[in-house]
Order: C-alpha cells, then sequence, then structure tokens
C-alpha cells in the first residue's frame, strides 16, 4: 500500500475534457466531519482500500443537500424524478496503487426511482429514505432523514 503523492491527489483536476454521464446541481451543500478510529473505518473497507488520512487523522464525514436538475447527457431534467435529497456517510481512501478517492457507507435518497438507478447502474449503496430541510427564522438548517430498511429505522436529525 502506497500512500498518494501529491501529484496523484491532484491528477483528478487534470484529466481533461470528457463526456459527462450525468448532469447534476447541488445546493444547501453541508460537510460535517468527525475524526475516527482509524482501525475501525479501515475494517469496514473492502480488500485494497486504505484509510486516507489527514493530519494523520482518520475522517468520517456526513454530507446533506438537495440535488436538482439530475439528468443523463442525452435527456432533459424531469420534474417528478430530477429534484431530491441525499445524505450521505463517506470516508476518504486510497487504493493499492495511491489513487485516492471517497467511499461511501451509505447513501440515503427520498427519490426512489434515483435510488434504484443508482443501485441497477452504478451499484451504489443507495437507501430509500424519508427526508426534509428546512431553515428557520433564526436561518439554521434542520435536516432530518429517516431510512427504512432490513435493519429496521434509522434517524439522523441535525441542525445547523
Amino acid at each position: 500500500m502506497i500512500s498518494p503523492t501529491l501529484e496523484q491527489r491532484l491528477a483528478p483536476r487534470n484529466l481533461g475534457v470528457t463526456h459527462p454521464v450525468m448532469y447534476q446541481r447541488w445546493s444547501d451543500l453541508l460537510f460535517l466531519h468527525w475524526r475516527w478510529d482509524c482501525e475501525d473505518l479501515q475494517k469496514r473497507l473492502p480488500p485494497g482500500l486504505f484509510i486516507d488520512r489527514y493530519e494523520n487523522e482518520a475522517w468520517l464525514g456526513i454530507v446533506p443537500f438537495l440535488m436538482k436538475r439530475v439528468r443523463p447527457r442525452f435527456l432533459p431534467a424531469l420534474p417528478w424524478l430530477s429534484w431530491f435529497q441525499e445524505l450521505n456517510v463517506r470516508t476518504y481512501v486510497y487504493d493499492e496503487n495511491g489513487v485516492p478517492g471517497v467511499w461511501f457507507f451509505s447513501l440515503d435518497c427520498n427519490q426512489s426511482l434515483a435510488v434504484y438507478l443508482a443501485q441497477t447502474l452504478f451499484s451504489l449503496p443507495y437507501s430509500n429514505a424519508e427526508m426534509s430541510c428546512r431553515m428557520d427564522r433564526d436561518r439554521r438548517l434542520h435536516y432530518e432523514c429517516k431510512r427504512r430498511g432490513e435493519r429496521g429505522v434509522i434517524t439522523i436529525c441535525l441542525s445547523i
């Protein structure tokens, strides 16, 4: 296992012009991160991936946001499909060659067709969830995500 070099970390910025698979806009985005036990995260990763540390610390992130105008490059945005909420739980990784990336432990979404398509077409760990995002009078954002699945109900409430 080779820790990523600065050149490897910057390489994704220089991929050049390619044809996108999809278009999407993100809004009301919040990146929350906590230092986490590296060994605890490492044992949850598939073989060949390693925890990427920042200042020698492992990090677990929770990222809620709104997805807007999501569409494949060959279709227009569809009102009944292209706007939804998402919450992902992630950590930062690199592979055996030192190539950095993001590992999603879970991706929650309140648009069941988008969940199905992401699972089927991209093998992403999406789950259906009831979600809400609102701003109160003091301009604080309140996110709520309630997943229903094989392990019961998981609720995450964030107020910033």
